[in-house]
């Protein structure tokens, strides 16, 4: 496994200097949003940050383009590799390597240097996974495409090929790829699915939660992606949105204990405080802006298996329920 290919000096290439507040626990440094001056479309993924994580395959073609824009400015876009085909001023068509992984490109504005940095990962397609295995890694086979309850589930395009490097690379201002990789034991290189969607619906929460008080410079995630041998080992749901990379079980952690935070000042860490989070799921599902965001919502309290946490994802339609007794697992739901 060459892991150069997540290297350091890609990312410096890239402008990815924001690695560096990843050294700092999330709960004690300052929440700095990190907008950027102009949103982006790539394809149907809308965001609007400094830097983006991109899912993509081989060869695969990107359509690129600057919404909100400055018109009194002019803008280049930039990638280390791959092919551009310029469509319009504000509009580029980007055919990425056939090599999988690390791909930087940066989106920049003119005279002002303001900038976007996109993270394109180039996956390793699902063609790969046979009998359950990938590159010799044991994932799990997927169930046949299944519509549940409006939301369709089919298996993922492909898989990021994650190294020990790459466990710190940032798919938006405030999280990184390690963040999401399934808990499954085992060494590298592991294997992950994530939807871009996931993470730019995690980055506006996160911004809602620092923005009502809450001191918290990133979610805590307790359950990302899950592998399909690790959510059957699991009990979980055999059609549960973690396997295809539209969900995360996640917390606020406003005082470094690696716990939902007691963001209603009561004393306790319980289902009071996973509302005030699942309140503001709420309202950004509620938002014109944010309707490509719609997805599961679910409350969960502490019991002997894990913390008090909120499952959010993205399956496209809505879905919502509470599991607040403290005794019953966070397993076997057919919405998880």
């Amino acid at each position: 496994m060459n892991c150069a290919k997540f290297g350091l000096p890609t990312w410096m290439v890239g402008g990815l200097l924001i690695n560096l507040l990843w050294l700092i626990p999330a709960w004690g440094a300052k929440y700095v949003p990190a907008k950027a001056a102009f949103s982006v479309r790539c394809n149907d993924v809308i965001f609007g940050y400094e830097v983006q994580a991109l899912f993509l395959l081989p060869g695969e073609t990107v359509d690129i383009e600057i919404l909100d824009a400055n018109w009194h400015s002019r803008y280049g876009f930039q990638p280390v590799s791959g092919t551009v085909q310029a469509k319009h001023e504000r509009q580029w068509r980007w055919t990425l390597p056939e090599k999988t992984g690390l791909v930087t490109a940066q989106i920049y504005q003119i005279p002002s240097g303001q900038r976007v940095t996109l993270n394109a990962l180039v996956m390793v397609p699902y063609a790969e996974l046979h009998h359950g295995r990938l590159r010799g890694c044991r994932i799990g086979d997927y169930p046949e495409p299944r519509q549940i309850g409006g939301a369709f589930y089919a298996p993922p395009r492909g898989f990021v090929e994650v190294t020990p490097t790459a466990m710190q690379l940032p798919v938006s201002p405030h999280f990184t790829l390690g963040q999401f990789v399934c808990k499954e034991p085992g060494g590298f290189p592991k294997y992950l699915v994530l939807d871009e969607r996931l993470v730019v619906k995690l980055e506006a929460l996160l911004e809602r939660v620092n923005s009502q008080g809450y001191r918290c410079r990133s979610l805590g995630i307790s359950c990302g992606y899950r592998t399909p041998r690790y959510n059957a080992q699991q009990g979980y749901s055999s059609y549960s949105s973690h396997m295809y990379g539209q969900a995360a079980d996640i917390y606020a952690d406003t005082d470094g204990t690696g716990l939902m935070g007691d963001l209603n000042h009561d004393g306790r860490r319980d289902e009071r405080d996973a509302k005030i989070i699942g309140g503001m799921v709420e309202n950004l599902e509620g938002t014109a802006r944010h309707q490509d965001l719609v997805g599961g919502l679910g409350l969960y309290e502490t019991n002997r298996g894990h913390g008090t946490f909120v499952h959010v994802d993205v399956r496209g339609a809505r879905a919502r329920w509470e599991n607040v007794s403290g005794h019953a697992p966070h397993k076997k739901s057919s919405e998880n």
